[in-house]
């Protein structure tokens, strides 16, 4: 980590916004429970290069650390206690409170859409989309069933906490997993998407059979190869993370480019260009 601001992440700061004459699509992500924003930069690039505005959220105050507006530094405020008995109430609250962040994000894009700043100015509000992975990808695909604004959700490998309205508009939903070959293990996951589906009146889902839960974040890659074979073994860290994130962006390319830009899905072509990824039913 003590090079960690020397990794180049193909962006720019200020960077003019391409004119092209249109408003660009929307997608907002959000990390994993806990998480910074920062260890999804390959996510927001890959789906940037594709011509996505791509808005990475942090939680402030569960986030490692988040800097605010005014430069104050939130750290993470953790209230459950180990040994507390009602840990699924604890991370529904947590789940509510980031669907209030999107929400806030929303109003926030709506009211400087219409300013002269160009970057606002050039995001097209009647297509956004929402991603994210973990408890980001449960939040991302409750925040779809509140807020109508949100026109398709993918959710990456998360767990859904409490429950959704009872009826909502039927959108696109995409669900994206590591091998989950051990059922029994995922239980509350597997009920929480068949809820998700329900609600959404279907949707797709595509397993990466060579993943696991942390090959979709940039850790695995801030490691040498040595050192990420190691975690691997240790702490069940990714060793595949270079394709999984190839594949999984090109999965979300494509869900994104039908759902909200109207062009053909295109689904089977990265399942056949890419070894491991497997359609599931919902």
């Amino acid at each position: 980590m003590d090079h960690y601001d020397q990794i180049n992440t193909y962006g720019i700061l200020n960077a003019p916004t391409a004119k092209t004459g249109n408003k660009w699509p929307v997608i907002l992500f959000l990390p994993g429970y806990g998480a910074a924003r920062a260890f999804y930069t390959s996510f927001a690039a890959g789906l940037a290069s594709h011509g996505y505005v791509v808005l990475c959220l942090d939680h402030p105050y569960e986030s490692a650390i988040t800097q605010l507006v005014n430069g104050k530094l939130a750290t993470t405020i953790e209230n459950f206690q180990p040994g507390a008995p009602d840990r699924l109430g604890f991370m529904k609250n947590r789940l509510d409170i980031r669907v209030a962040d999107v929400q806030f994000v929303l109003n926030q894009l709506e009211h400087r859409n219409s300013s002269i700043d160009s970057f606002f100015a050039s995001l097209d509000l009647n297509r956004i989309g929402i991603a994210g992975h973990s408890l980001g990808g449960a939040t991302g695909a409750a925040a779809m069933a509140y807020d109508s604004r949100i026109k398709a959700a993918v959710n990456i490998d998360g767990t859904l906490y409490g429950g959704l309205p009872e009826s909502t508009i039927p959108r696109p939903f995409l669900l994206v997993e590591s091998n989950k070959s051990d059922t029994a293990r995922f239980a509350r996951y597997e009920a929480g998407n068949q809820l998700l589906f329900k609600t959404f009146g279907g949707g797709y889902r595509y397993e990466l059979s060579n993943a696991d839960h942390y090959s979709f974040t940039d850790v695995p890659l801030l490691l040498s190869p040595p050192a990420r074979l190691l975690a691997a073994h240790i702490f069940g860290l990714g060793q595949v993370s270079r394709r999984t994130h190839l594949s999984t962006v090109s999965l979300l390319d494509v869900f994104f480019d039908h759902s909200l830009n109207g062009n053909p899905l295109q689904m089977d072509t990265i399942v056949s260009r890419y070894r491991g990824i497997v359609r599931k039913s919902g």
